[in-house]
């Protein structure tokens, strides 16, 4: 049974031009520890990042192959982001090589190329979507129009871990604005919707130091 295990939702952007993270080490170390756990049945490990604009354009700290640039590493980010979470990896033995990123920006597009922009009731894929302009501070989740929301970005996270595997395990830190527990279930079921995707998901929610899980079959 080969798993597929992601660290989420840990956040980046540029202030001045000076590379600011929210590393999100605890669902990082947590979803380190089953790698390492279950090291010979691993599909993907990968890091699923928040951002503005193209992540690329950003946060990428060496000159890639167009190919590379599609299949981003941990390692082939700029050293702010790297050096965060490297003790963290290399404390249970895995390289930072082998840690995907899943940009924001490319699961929009995804989402937008699995439905062009067209909502149908029938696969809930309305529910990806809102208004242009809004935050899911401001009830963006629960409006259609053109956006990708939190939710249309969740599910073309899973679709992108289903590959491959058979499981999907998922582990993320608690916040009251990017990381809600009914944003990142109403994600999981749309990838179903959206994606087809039907395999088994664990989703680990860490809050307060304590975890919270919910299946998904």
């Amino acid at each position: 049974m080969k798993l597929s295990i992601l660290a989420g939702n840990p956040k980046v952007e540029l202030i001045d031009g000076q590379v600011q993270i929210e590393p999100q080490l605890p669902a990082f170390e947590e979803a380190m520890k089953l790698t390492k756990e279950c090291r010979d049945r691993i599909a993907k490990i990968a890091i699923a990042f928040d951002h503005k604009a193209l992540f690329r354009n950003q946060f990428v700290g060496f000159e890639l192959s167009n190919r590379r640039l599609k299949h981003l590493r941990l390692a082939d980010l700029k050293p702010e982001i790297a050096s965060a979470y490297e003790e963290t990896a290399t404390r249970y033995g895995i390289d930072l090589s082998d840690i995907s990123v899943i940009s924001e920006d490319i699961c929009r597009a995804k989402v937008v190329q699995q439905t062009g922009y067209k909502i149908n009731p029938a696969d809930m894929s309305g529910f990806a979507f809102a208004e242009r302009g809004q935050k899911c501070t401001e009830e963006a989740c629960d409006k259609s129009d053109l956006k990708v929301n939190c939710r249309g970005i969740t599910a073309a996270i899973i679709h992108s871990l289903s590959k491959g595997a058979d499981e999907i395990q998922t582990f993320w830190v608690y916040d009251p604005v990017r990381v809600k527990p009914e944003t990142i279930s109403q994600g999981t079921v749309l990838a179903g919707h959206i994606f087809g995707v039907k395999i088994p998901i664990q989703q680990t929610l860490i809050f307060k130091g304590k975890k919270f899980v919910t299946k998904f079959n």
